[in-house]
C-alpha cells in the first residue's frame, strides 16, 4: 500500500475524530510568504505562547494543561502558500470580538502580513474540512499536524 493510501485510510479518520474534542473555535493562520514547515511550526509555537499570555496573564506557563489553549492544527499548501486550520478550545472566556482581536494582534506580531480568521464552530465540526489535504497526501510528512499540547512547557 502506498503511503498516501495508508494515511488517507487510517490516519485521516483518526485525526478527524481526535479534532472533534476541540469544539470551540475554528482558527486559520496564514503566512504572507512561503516558509519551510519547521519555520511555520516555530511561528505557531510563538503564537500559542503569546496567545496564552494574553488570555491568562503573565504566569500562563504555570497553568495546568487543561487551563491552557488546546487544539490541533493541520497545515496545508506547505510548498506554496503555507497556512494552518486549527480546531481550538481557547483558554479563559472571552467574547468573539475579543478573541478575534487578540488572535489578530498576536499573529501580526509573530507573522507580519499574515492573515487570521477565528470562527465559533457550529453544529457540524469543521474537522473534515481541516483534514482535506489528507485525501491526496502528497508530502508524506507528519509535520503537517500540530498538537498545541506539544507546546506546553516549552
Amino acid at each position: 500500500m502506498q503511503a498516501a493510501q495508508f494515511y488517507n485510510r487510517t490516519m485521516r479518520p483518526v485525526y478527524v475524530e481526535y479534532a472533534r474534542q476541540f469544539d470551540g473555535h475554528f482558527l486559520t493562520l496564514a503566512s504572507s510568504v512561503c516558509l519551510p514547515v519547521s519555520d511555520f511550526h516555530n511561528l505557531i509555537r510563538e503564537f500559542h505562547k503569546r496567545l496564552d499570555r494574553s488570555l491568562l496573564g503573565r504566569s500562563y506557563y504555570r497553568k495546568a494543561w487543561d487551563e491552557r489553549t488546546q487544539g490541533i492544527m493541520f497545515l496545508e499548501q506547505i510548498t506554496s502558500h503555507i497556512h494552518g486550520h486549527a480546531l481550538v478550545n481557547f483558554a479563559g472566556s472571552r467574547s468573539e470580538a475579543e478573541l478575534q482581536n487578540i488572535c489578530h494582534s498576536v499573529w501580526r506580531e509573530v507573522c507580519p502580513g499574515g492573515e487570521v480568521t477565528v470562527q465559533r464552530q457550529g453544529e457540524k465540526s469543521p474537522a473534515r474540512y481541516a483534514t482535506k489535504e489528507f485525501e491526496n497526501w502528497e508530502h508524506d510528512d507528519l509535520k503537517q499536524v500540530i498538537l498545541f499540547k506539544d507546546f506546553v512547557g516549552k
